[in-house]
């Protein structure tokens, strides 16, 4: 096995122990916390994927459809931590009455 390909397969587990641990700490967020890390969850095993695929590939962006659905997951972890921050910093609803 071709030692980017080692490297992509321990990259992929990485994310699946992101994931891993981002679900379980939803688990006991409050409802709108919640939704957000599941969603980041599952972004983040979406992107192990793509790892997986490169091992094979040998590129990211190779096929273009690889390209895309990177672009796609890093996308959506972005726009989760955004979101993540923007319900940090806002008061609970315990705390606005």
């Amino acid at each position: 096995m071709h030692s980017l390909a080692v490297f992509n397969i321990a990259e992929a587990l990485v994310w699946i122990v992101i994931a891993l641990v981002i679900a379980a700490r939803a688990s006991f967020a409050r409802a709108d916390r919640r939704r957000i890390g599941f969603i980041a969850s599952a972004a983040f095993l979406a992107f192990a994927g793509t790892d997986l695929i490169e091992a094979n590939t040998g590129a990211w962006y190779r096929p273009l459809w690889l390209l895309v659905y990177n672009v796609v997951c890093v996308a959506f972890i972005v726009g989760c931590y955004v979101k993540y921050l923007s319900l940090r910093n806002a008061p609970s609803a315990h705390e606005s009455q």
